[in-house]
């Protein structure tokens, strides 16, 4: 859903080069031009490091990224053009689940045992599009897409140790704790004390959307429509690993396939009405969207590598009508006020917790905004209160986020609501130096409304959600002073909670408060070359970030890059 780098009206061409600390190198070149009626774009984009954790025993820790996109644009006229895109993307990344002890972390954050010596994400990814827009008359367009994406992924990692999950790193008092400990930088180990499990999967996605738009008698009206389908081909299996004078060395191969062999799949067509109109000075912009979603899961089980007996099947329908409401009314020239109301909603998957019989309702949720901006030029305030407040708050018991079961929850009811405020001023601006500033600022409050026991623990009501920090503070200062540009940047994400809970938060289930200083600076030579330095974390800060899954995890300490970007 990320908009691509568009195909200009005029010739450009483009090279940059970033290199820097933990051996980070970026290639970012793109040529581009319209000739007449044809426009093309060809754009590379490639990222590399070695990574900033150190392996016990040595090792790459970073990772290798190349992404390539072209786009072919034809214009039979003013008003009609068809637009081509492939894009494709190649990944390696030396990636594991597993963090570290509170101990571990306090002696060196940025440790990673030898025991996850050979975990490794190997991703790729192509997609397809075929566009047509068209400019039917002054108040009249239409555009229809086609698409195609196929992502294949097999992240290769430490699964179990000694017979223990993962998840034993953050429980020093498990009576599996010892034996599991041990073995995290072990020399030597019995056959099969690792086992790593293949976390194979192929997704595909494919459909086909249009929307027409029409101006006529103060509306501005959007009808749209999407048919789509997409699956998950899921065939994994787990080997099994000693470690052999500090290297791990296979003992035991597994049969692929061999511990989860299921596809998932789903079809949706999906319909939707946008109407944009005045009523005096009052601005509406109200719509609707239904969906018709039908889930499904082939399950071969962990018995039927070759899947050639008949898997075992599930399969819901349910379908839904979401609407939504915007008005905005200016007070003045320069301020206006605004109101939305939305309606949210999330289907439930085709896990292995009931969808059949609907055991596992969808999540709707109810989403206000109340605004008030001001924008002065090149000054602007805005002020925002947000409200989400969840039915059936949506929870799926994934390997990253508790014990791998694919199960799928309910959480009951939850609000989240918060304020914005976001400032952005020029506090000098004399022609040849220019000095703005912005900042942003974000409060939030959660809450679950029921209590229950499940896939959050025993939650009670009035319990604050994880992972979702309280205050959130981001500000940037710029210099702008002839062909140089420096800018210092602040971000800051109070402590939160890892798990449910209320009253203090503790250290075993908090993350710590990040506070990171970034600066950047460039200087143009001339009107083709531009160079750039950037320090991020500056003042090498050490804090947990997250502990999940299994384990405290550190923020990338203080690295420096250097750039250089050629026009041409």
């Amino acid at each position: 859903n990320y908009l691509s780098t568009s195909i200009p009206m005029e010739q450009h061409n483009s090279v940059s080069l970033e290199f820097g600390s933990f051996g980070k190198t970026v290639l970012h070149a793109k040529s581009a031009d319209t000739m007449g009626k044809l426009g093309y774009l060809v754009e590379l984009f490639t990222d590399n490091t070695d990574g900033f954790k150190e392996l016990d025993g040595g090792g790459d820790t970073g990772y290798s990224k190349t992404d390539f996109m072209t786009k072919l644009r034809y214009s039979f006229s003013d008003a009609h053009a068809l637009e081509f895109k492939y894009s494709m993307t190649d990944e390696i990344s030396n990636e594991t689940y597993l963090g570290l002890t509170n101990e571990d972390f306090r002696e060196n954050p940025l440790r990673r045992y030898r025991a996850t010596a050979l975990d490794e994400m190997d991703a790729d990814h192509s997609q397809v599009t075929l566009s047509y827009a068209a400019k039917l008359s002054d108040n009249m367009t239409f555009a229809v897409t086609a698409y195609s994406n196929d992502f294949a992924r097999n992240w290769y990692k430490l699964n179990k140790v000694n017979g223990a999950k993962l998840s034993t790193i953050a429980k020093p008092t498990d009576a599996a704790f010892a034996d599991f400990y041990a073995l995290m930088n072990a020399q030597n180990s019995a056959d099969d004390a690792y086992r790593i499990k293949a976390n194979n999967r192929e997704y595909y996605s494919s459909g086909v959307q249009a929307v027409f738009n029409v101006e006529t008698g103060g509306h501005d009206m959007q009808i749209g429509m999407r048919i789509h389908s997409d699956e998950m081909d899921r065939f994994q299996w787990e080997d099994r690993y000693k470690m052999l004078d500090g290297n791990l060395v296979m003992t035991t191969q597994a049969t692929p396939g061999s511990d989860s062999n299921r596809i998932d799949s789903a079809e949706a067509t999906a319909l939707y009405f946008e109407d944009r109109f005045s009523v005096g000075e009052l601005t509406v912009t109200a719509g609707a969207r239904y969906e018709e979603i039908t889930v499904m899961r082939d399950d071969w089980g962990k018995t039927d590598a070759d899947r050639s007996e008949t898997p075992s099947n599930r399969e819901h329908t349910m379908d839904v009508i979401v609407p939504g409401v915007a008005v905005e009314y200016p007070i003045s020239d320069t301020q206006t006020i605004s109101l939305g109301i939305h309606k949210g909603f999330a289907p439930p998957g085709p896990g292995s917790s009931g969808v059949t019989d609907e055991a596992v309702d969808p999540e709707t949720s109810l989403n206000t905004e109340i605004s008030w901006k001001s924008n002065e030029g090149l000054n602007s305030m805005e002020f925002t209160y947000f409200m989400n407040s969840y039915d059936n708050l949506l929870g799926a018991d994934t390997a990253a986020s508790g014990g791998g079961t694919d199960d799928l929850f309910n959480g009951g009811a939850v609000d989240i609501s918060g304020l914005e405020l976001y400032l952005r001023r020029i506090l000098v601006d004399n022609g040849s130096l220019q000095i703005p500033l912005e900042i942003s600022y974000t409060k939030t409050n959660t809450e679950f409304k029921e209590s229950f026991d499940g896939f959050w623990g025993d939650v009670l009501s009035g319990d604050e959600l994880p992972y979702i920090p309280e205050t959130m503070i981001s500000a940037n200062l710029s210099i702008n002073l002839d062909a140089t540009s420096v800018n210092l940047g602040l971000r800051h994400v109070s402590e939160m909670r890892t798990e449910s809970g209320s009253g203090r938060l503790t250290d075993s289930e908090s993350t710590d408060a990040l506070t990171v200083l970034d600066l950047g600076v460039d200087h143009t030579l001339n009107s083709n070359l531009t160079l750039s330095m950037g320090i991020k974390n500056l003042m090498d800060k050490d804090v947990v970030v997250a502990r999940r899954p299994y384990g405290a995890r550190p923020t990338m300490p203080r690295a420096v890059t250097f750039g250089v970007n050629y026009n041409f």
